[in-house]
């Protein structure tokens, strides 16, 4: 089961994997997120790899649209945010996608708002991406897990930035051992957080919409 509040849900559209998508509308307490760099720190984003870009443009299609050869598990549909993930041994595959031509993120492990959530969060710029991982270390702010000590371990990220919307795909461990990253256990019941930007491609720009749920990855 999924469930989650922003301004409503929406189920998938797709057929769901392993998890029954029901979709119920809970109070919206979550309009103060901001997903802005803790402190007002403002960090240099990490672009992609070189070897990653690289793997990208082997597959211009795929690059192109944001687009994924992943099967995915499950997925969840907030207000145009769509969020899907699959499984694959010890990593989480994911795909975010909003419609913004700014930042969007998700956030696993929430203890409420940002708070101790691991936060990824990304933009698409003259087509290449920049993407950070981030902790939440309060219910309003976040860092980078590299600026606190840890270590950034999101991988395998490309993206596309059409119509309006922009889509980032990524891959990260499900127990990473790093102390700003919570495990993630599959079959098991995961708080998260989503938002995006309004068009800005920066990490310190105010959410435009952000939303929350419940999940089973």
């Amino acid at each position: 089961m999924v469930k989650g509040s922003g301004q409503g849900i929406i189920p998938a559209d797709e057929t769901p994997g392993r998890t029954a998508m029901k979709a119920s509308i809970l109070v919206d307490t979550f309009v103060a997120l901001t997903l802005s760099t803790a402190c007002g720190q403002a960090e240099s984003a990490r672009p992609t790899k070189p070897e990653q870009a690289a793997e990208a443009a082997a597959e211009p299609a795929a690059a192109a649209q944001g687009a994924s050869s992943v099967t995915w598990d499950d997925s969840i549909e907030q207000e145009g945010y769509r969020l899907s993930w699959a499984v694959d041994d010890d990593l989480l595959h994911v795909s975010m996608s909003a419609p913004t031509t700014g930042w969007v993120a998700v956030g696993f492990n929430s203890a409420g708002a940002m708070k101790d959530a691991q936060i990824v969060i990304g933009y698409v710029s003259a087509g290449a991406v920049s993407i950070r991982d981030d902790f939440g270390t309060a219910f309003t702010s976040h860092a980078s897990d590299v600026s606190l000590g840890g270590t950034d371990d999101v991988a395998n990220a490309f993206g596309s930035e059409a119509g309006g919307r922009t889509t980032i795909d990524f891959t990260i461990p499900l127990a990473s051992g790093d102390e700003y990253d919570g495990a993630i256990v599959p079959g098991s019941s995961c708080s998260i957080i989503m938002a995006n930007g309004s068009g800005s491609d920066s990490f310190t720009e105010i959410h435009q919409w952000a939303g929350v749920a419940e999940i089973e990855i």
